[in-house]
C-alpha cells in the first residue's frame, strides 16, 4: 500500500514537471514583457525627477551649490580633465591623465565587488548546506551565524584594517562578510523548504543521496539563492563604497570621499549618478539571467496555482 502511494506521488511529480515544461515559453515571454514595461516606467519616473530638478534650479527653489541641476553635473562624466584634482597620489595618473580614468575606477570597484561576492557566496552556500546535512555543525554553527548576521559589515571595518593591512583585501573581505552570514542561514532554510514529496519521488525511482541533492534539492534551492545574490549585491555595493576609503588607488568610493574633501558638489552628484545607474544595470542583468536560467520555477508555481 505504501509503495503504491509513493509511486502515485512520483507520477504526480513527473506530471507537474511536464506541465511546467509546456508552460515555460509563455513564462519567459511574460518575464521579458514585464522587464520592458518596468524599464519604460523607470525612464518616465527619472524623466519627471529631472524635470522637477531643473525647474527648481531655474526658479531658485534649490541651492545651486548643494543641488546643481543635471545639465551642469552630467557633462562632467564626459569631461575627463575635470577629474584632474583626483590624480594627486595616484600612480601613473599625475603626469598623464588617461581618457579611461573614470571607466577604470568603475571597473576597479566592480572587480572588488565581484571578488567579494564570489568568496562570500561560495562560503555561505557551503556553510548553509553543511548546517543542514551535519546535525552537530548545525547545532554549533547556527547560533553563531544568527549572532553575526545582525552585525553590519561596516562594524568589521576597523578590525579588518588592523588584521589584513591592505586596502584591496580589506574591501573584498568586507563585501564577503556582508553576504556570508545571512546567505548561510538562507541556504539552510531553503533546503528545509524542499517539498518532501519531491525527495520521496526521487528515492522511489532509485536515486541515490547524491542524485537527490543534485537533481532535486539543488534545482529547488538555486532560484532562491539567486534572488539572495541579487539582494546581497545591494548590500555589497554599499559596503564597497565605504571600504574604498582606506588604501585603495582607484575606486568610486574614494572619489566620493575626495569630492567632499574638495567641496566639489558637481562631481559628487555625477558620481552618485554613476553609482545608482551601475547598481540598477547590474540588478537588471541579474534579473534577466535569473528568468532565463530558472524559468521552471515560475512555470511550476503557475502550474501549482492552477
Amino acid at each position: 500500500m505504501g509503495t503504491a502511494r509513493r509511486t502515485e506521488a512520483a507520477s504526480r511529480s513527473l506530471q507537474t514537471h511536464s506541465m511546467a515544461t509546456q508552460t515555460a515559453s509563455p513564462a519567459r515571454k511574460t518575464g521579458l514583457s514585464h522587464t520592458l514595461t518596468e524599464i519604460g516606467w523607470w525612464c518616465l519616473s527619472i524623466g519627471l525627477l529631472v524635470t522637477l530638478w531643473e525647474v527648481g534650479y531655474f526658479t531658485g527653489w534649490l541651492d545651486a551649490f548643494l543641488f546643481p541641476p543635471p545639465h551642469i553635473f552630467l557633462p562632467i562624466l564626459f569631461d575627463t580633465p575635470r577629474f584632474q584634482p583626483f590624480g594627486v597620489g595616484f600612480q601613473g595618473i599625475d603626469d598623464q591623465l588617461s581618457n579611461t580614468f573614470l571607466l577604470r575606477a568603475v571597473g576597479a570597484t566592480f572587480m572588488r565587488v565581484a571578488a567579494g561576492l564570489i568568496v562570500g557566496y561560495f562560503a555561505g552556500a557551503v556553510t548553509g548546506f553543511l548546517i543542514h546535512y551535519l546535525n552537530w555543525f548545525g547545532y554549533v554553527g547556527t547560533p553563531i551565524l544568527r549572532l553575526m548576521a545582525s552585525v553590519s559589515a561596516v562594524a568589521w571595518f576597523p578590525l579588518a584594517i588592523a588584521v589584513l593591512r591592505s586596502g584591496e583585501i580589506t574591501a573584498i573581505a568586507l563585501v564577503a562578510l556582508a553576504i556570508f552570514f545571512p546567505l548561510a542561514l538562507s541556504v539552510s532554510e531553503s533546503v528545509r523548504s524542499v517539498p518532501p514529496m519531491l525527495v520521496q519521488a526521487a528515492r522511489v525511482m532509485g536515486a541515490s543521496r547524491g542524485q537527490v541533492f543534485l537533481e532535486v534539492i539543488l534545482p529547488h534551492c538555486l532560484p532562491q539563492l539567486f534572488v539572495m545574490m541579487r539582494l546581497n549585491f545591494f548590500g555589497a555595493w554599499m559596503t564597497i563604497l565605504l571600504s574604498e576609503l582606506f588604501d585603495v588607488k582607484l575606486g568610486l568610493g574614494l572619489f566620493i570621499f575626495l569630492s567632499r574633501a574638495y567641496l566639489n558638489s558637481d562631481l559628487a552628484w555625477a558620481l552618485l549618478v554613476i553609482i545608482g545607474l551601475s547598481g540598477y544595470v547590474v540588478d537588471l542583468v541579474l534579473r534577466l539571467i535569473g528568468q532565463r536560467l530558472f524559468w521552471y520555477q515560475t512555470a511550476i508555481s503557475a502550474t501549482s496555482r492552477t
